[in-house]
């Protein structure tokens, strides 16, 4: 079932980064294609790389392996990588996360809390790059820490800490609100596995801004 919806979400996704752009952004397009052909033509730098940081904060699903929890917050922070080709093709994006989602206990536990961290490589494939607006696809795999933490005067404090590798697949979109700052919201869907054990699925919405370190202008490529 929720894979099912999964795949939708990620189709209609794929479809409205294809589509959208066509219909709202035809004269920008067709600037940034006769700017690019003629750097090209000019020797113009064909490749450079970009990075950028910034945090997210949204609201945490939990699909499976959480019986009777309730949803929660969650948020990130995150560094990426970008490779820009003065070519009309689309970046390629490397991401690393760090994620914190806590969670919210089932009613009638008392004294205990638990909270899940993980660090995240992703690789992101982005449609129409050159544009103010474009969108973002792609995979990811991470190592996830679930720790529980027990606090009760009969008890003092425990933990116990639980370890899991698990991947995930985000969609989302980049606006750029100048050369510095980007919007971006963000889709993404997490399953952790222990083979045998226990799998879990997270469904996680965020919205968060990034911050480009080197200031460049993503609409104006630089010359040598």
């Amino acid at each position: 079932m929720f894979s099912k919806k999964l795949f939708s979400i990620l189709a209609i996704t794929l479809a409205v980064s294809w589509l959208l752009p066509r219909f709202l952004m035809a004269e920008e397009e067709a600037l940034i294609r006769e700017e690019l052909n003629e750097r090209g033509k000019s020797g113009a730098k064909r490749h450079m790389l970009i990075f950028s940081g910034g945090g997210y904060l949204g609201r945490n699903k939990l699909l499976a392996g959480y019986e009777d929890y309730t949803d929660n917050y969650s948020g990130h922070l995150e560094v990426r990588m970008g490779l820009a080709a003065v070519k009309e093709r689309p970046d390629i994006v490397i991401s690393l996360n760090y994620d914190f989602m806590p969670l919210i206990l089932p009613d009638g536990i008392y004294g205990m809390s638990e909270n899940i961290i993980s660090i995240n490589l992703n690789a992101y494939y982005v449609f129409y790059a050159q544009r103010k607006l474009n969108f973002f696809a792609g995979p990811g795999i991470g190592y996830y820490f679930d720790t529980l933490t027990m606090d009760t005067p009969a008890s003092g404090k425990l933990e116990h800490q639980y370890r899991f590798v698990g991947y995930n697949l985000g969609v989302g979109a980049q606006y750029y609100l100048d050369k510095f700052i980007t919007l971006i919201p963000l889709l993404k869907y997490h399953q952790i596995n222990e083979p045998g054990s226990f799998k879990a699925k997270h469904l996680v919405f965020q919205v968060g801004f990034n911050y480009n370190f080197a200031g460049t202008d993503w609409n104006k490529w630089k010359k040598d």
